[in-house]
């Protein structure tokens, strides 16, 4: 810590590491307080300290302090103490995000910001800084009255990447969204879970051609249903017997001996487009249009339903009057169950966790403190330990 010089109550230091200045001082609580005064004079850092202690003594509203702190900095050395709106800078933050994100993070991100936009009504026009906790819980709680918990709890917590963005920036003094805690599920409330063997030779009887090779895919490579409908045949060696991909949610790159059952439907599966075609055509053609996957989940849907594991739910139009983001009906089975599925395989056939959860492609404490790479051979081994279910 540099150097404090101090003239009464109010103080200075200076940020280490750097040749700024942060002016120190007590609030009306006695608590003591800090805040960067963005200059490397030392005396306008005093007079900024000067001024908060003593607006504090004088009960001085925020926003008369916040407005004399930036005249006080403009007056001395033009250095402006930025006042940005929750809208300006909610609006910032969401085009620093279009070069940050994937596509689905950023659509995720821009109707989690506009709904909260949307809750705070005037109020989005208020300074960033005067957000509080309260702004926050009542969005947590107004959301979980009209979407599923998860929904509420992700939308918290894309508020809390963004307050903690302009924490970094200096724009506001603490993460309020990072105080509000996201809702726990409710007691009785159902969790997705894996297939049974019977269950997923069920899906396959009534499923077409290529909807049973991405089931076979799923199940075998626990991969994501976007990832595998993206997959084109340079991703896989037949030869080798393996599958080489990057995964789009998290852009990690990710090698999975193909199992048995796997190579079998390749070897009937005629390819004779070259390399760069895609191993789901018909998948990837709806995907490429609709650029998300969303109408594939509505097929495995149907598909669940032919199977008998699965009532027909209703489409949008049974929300009538309640909206787009109204709570739905809870299913325990779709696609990513099949991801659940092989890692519940693995370990009944007495695989290290760590190893399913690199095939898998989940990031664990095992993996990160143990491994650095998993080796090929180790995971050939684990894959071959599966059961022919289909």
């Amino acid at each position: 810590m540099g150097a404090v010089y101090t003239l009464n109550m109010a103080s200075v230091r200076r940020k280490p590491g750097t040749r700024y200045w942060i002016s120190c001082y007590t609030d009306s609580s006695g608590r003591q307080r800090q805040k960067s005064s963005k200059t490397t004079n030392r005396g306008a850092a005093m007079k900024l300290a000067e001024y908060l202690e003593q607006g504090y003594r004088r009960n001085l509203h925020a926003e008369q302090v916040r407005d004399g702190c930036a005249q006080i900095l403009r007056e001395i050395h033009g250095v402006v103490d930025e006042q940005v709106t929750v809208q300006d800078y909610a609006q910032r933050w969401l085009a620093k995000k279009q070069l940050e994100t994937s596509a689905n993070t950023r659509t995720s991100y821009g109707n989690y910001v506009r709904r909260f936009l949307g809750f705070l009504g005037e109020k989005k026009g208020m300074l960033l800084a005067n957000l509080t906790v309260e702004d926050f819980s009542r969005f947590r709680e107004a959301s979980a009255r009209e979407v599923s918990r998860v929904t509420a709890n992700n939308r918290l917590k894309c508020l809390r990447v963004m307050l903690q963005d302009a924490l970094r920036e200096d724009l506001v003094r603490r993460n309020c969204a990072a105080l509000v805690r996201t809702l726990k599920k409710a007691p009785g409330t159902e969790s997705r879970r894996p297939f049974t063997s019977a269950e997923v030779k069920a899906v396959y009887a009534v499923a077409e051609p290529e909807w049973k090779r991405l089931i076979a895919f799923g199940l075998y490579t626990g991969q994501r249903l976007g990832d595998l409908v993206r997959l084109k045949w340079r991703n896989l060696d037949i030869e080798t017997q393996q599958m080489a991909i990057s995964t789009h949610k998290t852009d990690r790159r990710v090698i999975i001996p193909l199992a048995a059952p796997l190579v079998d439907l390749l070897k009937d599966s005629l390819n004779s487009d070259g390399l760069d075609a895609s191993v789901f055509p018909r998948a990837h053609g709806i995907v490429q249009a609709h650029g998300k996957v969303s109408q594939l989940s509505r097929e495995f849907i149907d598909i669940l339903i032919a199977a008998g594991l699965r009532k027909d739910v209703p489409t949008h139009r049974a929300y009538a009057g309640k909206g787009r983001s109204a709570t739905r009906m809870f299913n325990p089975l779709t696609f990513h169950c099949l991801r659940h599925t092989l890692t519940s395989m693995l370990k009944n056939a007495g695989v290290a966790e760590s190893v399913a959860m690199d095939i898998v492609g989940h990031e664990s404490k095992a993996i990160s403190q143990v491994y650095t790479h998993m080796e090929i051979d180790t995971k050939r081994q684990a894959i071959g330990r599966l059961p022919n279910i289909l």
